[in-house]
């Protein structure tokens, strides 16, 4: 894959799916697609070498999906 392109692309759709979850907590399928584009974005900064942000995205990761977790 082209992780920096795919970096870019999921810059905004983060933005916007928290912006979602944030207003819809009880929402699982929110939550989930947060869950999911944040292992993407850790996927995507890991290729690149920034294994801070892919850190940092896996963490947010992991406290969002405890909550699907505890559904």
């Amino acid at each position: 894959g082209q992780p920096a392109a795919g970096r870019s692309l999921i810059g905004p759709s983060l933005v916007t799916q928290r912006r979602l979850a944030d207003k819809q907590p009880d929402n699982i399928r929110y939550t989930g697609s947060v869950v999911w584009t944040l292992t993407a974005l850790a996927d995507a900064e890991q290729a690149l070498g920034n294994l801070d942000a892919a850190r940092q995205a896996l963490d947010e990761a992991i406290r969002r999906g405890g909550k699907l977790a505890q559904s």
